[in-house]
């Protein structure tokens, strides 16, 4: 089974942000390891919601991005292009979060 979290880049601060469902309320945190995943339904809906709220100017760009789930409600990312995205800069700890 694919599964899937939902990628953005924050308007405001220009953070890459992840999608947080919670049953019918939903919310972007920076923090990637608190995404939801979900499976293809899902991120179509969840796609949708990301896409609304690119229209109200509250994000960039939204797109799904694979992943693996763990079972527990984590995940793991498919390719490095991911990988880095979620864990900061690679620039030096300077301009890290």
């Amino acid at each position: 089974m694919e599964h899937y979290v939902i990628s953005a880049n924050s308007l405001r601060s220009g953070a890459v942000v992840w999608l947080r469902v919670v049953g019918d309320a939903f919310g972007w945190t920076e923090a990637a390891a608190t995404a939801s995943v979900g499976d293809a339904a899902q991120r179509d809906a969840w796609l949708a919601i990301a896409e609304a709220e690119a229209r109200q100017n509250r994000v960039v760009a939204p797109y799904a991005v694979d992943v693996v789930a763990d079972g527990a409600g984590g995940f793991t990312h498919t390719s490095t292009r991911e990988s880095v995205r979620a864990g900061g800069p690679t620039v030096g700890n300077a301009l890290a979060r």
